[in-house]
């Protein structure tokens, strides 16, 4: 719908619009795993953005490393979250900044860097707080609360989370409280708080019964069922973690290695070493899946990553090109001076009577205009000398269009918009843009 309103536009569109609907486009893209699309459609919403628009910049940046989180270039990730923070932090707004915070804490810790994941989200925390963004808020106490049940500092993260799902049920959003709940079961267990513990996991399945996100839902069945297994209720564990498991091979979700993985040890601790050895075996397949798909991301990231430098490479020969020809059109080959086809644009001999413009440093709008002026220059210029009663006009076909990835295409695509000026009655400029 963006897109299909920019298109009407047109010309008219602002250099705002294009880059808000590149913005809209290129997430969207990323989420639909059509990667190379999303890249190409941010970066060149970055590269039209004027300098007067910063905070636009840093929502394109911030964007852009999503698209490289999701294909598991997490180096470039954390370089453009880096950079958009800095960016929000200079214009001076707090929410970006401390969304930005957030993105790269986030993508630190999936690095392994647990401890510079927490110094983004404290900081995130303050600028929230001292914006009073409540909700916000509870997403920056969210992620310190499992940034410190990862460096297993327990007694943190309780603290954490206790406060974030406090504030989600203040808030009335009972989504948002679950998911620090689910998170708070295994450090209460840690501090031999069990039935808190058994209790947290509980509130989750009641606030979202069988329709909360996948890992939400399974990961408290999961922490539930080891916590009843520390209180020695075997069966009702299993039960927990049977379900948790089915819940996930229905619903998808990234927990089933960790679903096998824990029946496969507390079938161990019961004795039953045939099906702790099946689990054992499920989780290790299917953790190789997990790094399968992870290389697989990984891989398709690098070559992303090539085709466009290749894109942006080529680009960048084909735009020398165009001003080698356009310095070759202009001067006289022997003295350097300009020649008598010396015009304000680039100016080239294409057979016969037909002549080919090429814009190289002009955008859409500027070629049109500077066609019509053309049209009319040669409509109202005094032919007498040459024949008294000589009248010239000129027919000009004008093509800049993103689909036209090619000179031939271009080229040819202003041919067809040449004949279709001529067949719409001469001196006439027919375009698309």
């Amino acid at each position: 719908m963006a897109a299909a309103a920019l298109t009407a536009a047109g010309d008219a569109a602002s250099a705002e619009q294009r880059a808000l609907v590149a913005k809209v486009q290129g997430h969207a893209l990323g989420l639909n795993g059509e990667y190379a699309a999303s890249l190409a459609c941010l970066r060149e919403g970055l590269a039209a953005l004027p300098a007067d628009l910063p905070l636009l910049r840093v929502d394109l940046l911030r964007a852009l490393g999503s698209t490289h989180e999701q294909m598991n270039d997490l180096a470039e990730a954390l370089a453009l979250a880096t950079q958009a923070a800095a960016l929000a932090r200079a214009a001076g707004d707090p929410e970006r900044l401390a969304d930005a915070l957030l993105t790269a804490g986030i993508v630190r810790s999936r690095s392994g860097d647990h401890a510079g994941g927490l110094e983004h989200f404290a900081e995130a925390l303050a600028v929230f707080e001292a914006a009073g963004e409540q909700r916000h808020v509870v997403r920056a106490l969210c992620n310190l609360g499992i940034g410190c049940k990862n460096l297993g500092r327990p007694a943190e993260a309780v603290l954490h989370l206790e406060r974030a799902a406090a504030l989600a049920v203040d808030l009335g959003d009972t989504a948002m409280a679950a998911t620090p709940l689910a998170n708070l079961v295994e450090p209460l267990r840690q501090l031999g708080r069990l039935p808190e513990s058994l209790e947290a996991a509980q509130r989750v399945l009641d606030l979202l019964g069988s329709s909360g996100g996948p890992d939400v839902v399974a990961l408290a069945r999961l922490q539930g069922g080891q916590t009843l297994a520390a209180m020695g209720q075997t069966e009702a564990a299993l039960h927990e973690m049977k379900q948790a498991l089915d819940f996930v091979h229905k619903r998808g979700g990234r927990l089933v290695t960790t679903a096998h993985l824990a029946l496969a040890q507390l079938y161990k601790q019961l004795g039953n070493f045939e099906l702790a050895l099946q689990h054992h075996e499920a989780y290790h397949a299917a953790d190789r899946k997990l790094l399968d798909d992870s290389s697989a991301r990984t891989l398709k990231a690098l070559q992303v990553r090539f085709q466009l430098e290749r894109a942006v490479h080529e680009a960048q020969v084909q735009r020398l090109e165009a001003k080698r020809l356009s310095i070759q059109s202009r001067t006289d080959a022997l003295t350097g001076a300009a020649n008598r086809l010396h015009l304000d644009e680039h100016l080239l001999e294409a057979g016969g009577e037909e002549f080919c413009v090429v814009f190289g440093e002009a955008d859409a709008a500027h070629a049109q205009r500077a066609c019509e002026a053309a049209r009319q220059a040669i409509e109202q210029h005094d032919w007498s000398a040459l024949r008294p009663v000589l009248r010239v006009s000129v027919s000009i076909g004008l093509a800049d269009h993103p689909s036209l990835d090619s000179p031939q295409a271009l080229l040819a695509e202003a041919d067809a918009q040449l004949y279709a000026a001529k067949r719409a009655g001469k001196n006439r400029v027919s375009w698309r843009l």
